[in-house]
């Protein structure tokens, strides 16, 4: 039983110390799996943005198309009416 309890102080101190590496790696991995994260959220949100900017492209060429395609006088008419809201 002498030489038993001798064992056990070092045998603490190994326990403890590798513990405190787990600990250690466990905060790395933490850090790691955020930047991670935060990189897909990034790839995840680029293709969502440029849809967004090529939909309002199609809008504005819609817009311009559907103006240009609406009789001139319709066109003077819608004008006249719309001043005449902000007058």
């Amino acid at each position: 039983m002498h030489g038993r309890a001798r064992c056990l102080p070092e045998l603490a101190t190994e326990l403890i110390d590798r513990l405190r590496e787990i600990r250690h790696d466990i905060a790395s991995l933490d850090d790691f799996e955020a930047s991670l994260s935060g990189h897909v959220r990034l790839l995840q949100d680029a293709p969502a943005g440029l849809i967004s900017i090529e939909r309002n492209e199609v809008v504005k060429v819609l817009t311009v198309a559907s103006f240009v395609g609406v009789r001139p006088r319709a066109r003077g008419r819608h004008l006249r009416i719309e001043l005449q809201k902000h007058a």
